[in-house]
C-alpha cells in the first residue's frame, strides 16, 4: 500500500489546537506538540479513557506518545495528579490506547483510499513510486520478501527516498 502526497491543508481535523501547538507531558512534564501526543479524558466513572480523535468533552491530560512514557504516567499516577482526583487507570490502558490509535490510523487510511491517495497492490504501486509524489509505504508484517524487497528497491531510486516514510506494522488482512 502506498500513500500519496495532497496539498490540501483546509481541514486540520475537529481538534480546537492549532498544529504545532504544544502541551505539558503528564508524564515527563516536557512541553511537546500535540502532534506527538495522545490526550486522555475522565470518562464517567472516573476511568481514564484515550482521546486518540481528539474529540471527547472535558478536561483532557496529555501524555507523550510512547509506550514507556504511559507506562510511567500509570506508575507515577500522573493521571490522579493532573485530573486532581481519584482516577482508575485500568491495568490494560496502554493496550486499549495502541488499539484505538491502530484502528484510528486504519480509519484514517481507509479515507484516504477512499479519495485515491492510497496505491494498493504491487504493479500499481510499483508504477507509483516511479511517478508520484509519495509520503510513504506500507507493507503487510506477512507480505512477500521477494515483494518487499522489490518495492524498497524501487523506493530506493527515488531522489526523495529518505523522506519515503517506511511503514510495516499492519497485517494484509487489516
Amino acid at each position: 500500500m502506498l500513500v500519496l502526497q495532497d496539498h490540501d491543508t483546509r481541514d486540520s481535523g475537529a481538534r480546537n489546537d492549532a498544529p504545532g501547538s504544544q502541551r505539558l507531558c503528564a508524564a515527563t512534564g516536557e512541553p511537546t506538540c500535540i502532534d506527538s501526543m495522545i490526550r486522555f479524558v475522565l470518562g464517567p466513572e472516573g476511568a481514564v479513557v484515550p482521546d486518540v480523535k481528539r474529540r471527547l468533552p472535558g478536561r483532557g491530560l496529555w501524555v507523550t506518545a510512547t509506550r514507556s512514557a504511559l507506562d510511567f504516567a500509570i506508575r507515577r499516577k500522573s493521571f490522579a495528579r493532573g485530573f486532581r482526583r481519584e482516577v482508575v487507570a485500568a491495568s490494560d490502558l496502554v493496550e486499549t490506547t495502541e488499539r484505538l490509535l491502530e484502528q484510528a490510523a486504519l480509519d484514517a487510511l481507509a479515507i484516504a483510499h477512499k479519495a485515491a491517495k492510497v496505491v494498493i497492490g504491487f504493479g500499481r504501486i510499483e508504477k507509483a513510486l516511479a511517478r508520484e509524489r509519495v509520503v510513504a509505504l506500507l507493507k503487510a508484517v506477512d507480505a512477500a520478501p521477494d515483494g518487499v524487497r522489490k518495492l524498497e528497491a524501487a523506493r530506493a531510486r527515488r531522489e526523495d527516498a529518505s523522506a519515503i516514510a517506511i511503514i510495516g506494522d499492519f497485517a494484509s488482512a487489516q
